[in-house]
């Protein structure tokens, strides 16, 4: 989940960092690029689940 500065919040995946007319934006998969000065929180919209399925081969 992304909260944004000047309120509204939307969920998303950042895929990277750019700096971009000398200033970092972040890029998501589905949402517009965002400078970094506009996202006053993040977090996880699901908490991870904790599982052994990466050790089973």
């Amino acid at each position: 989940m992304i909260e944004l500065t000047g309120g509204g919040r939307f969920e998303d995946v950042a895929k990277e960092i750019i700096k971009w007319n000398g200033e970092d934006h972040v890029v998501f998969a589905q949402h517009e690029l965002l400078p970094v000065r506009q996202i006053a929180d993040c977090w996880r919209a699901w908490p991870t689940e904790h599982t052994y399925d990466h050790r089973i081969s």
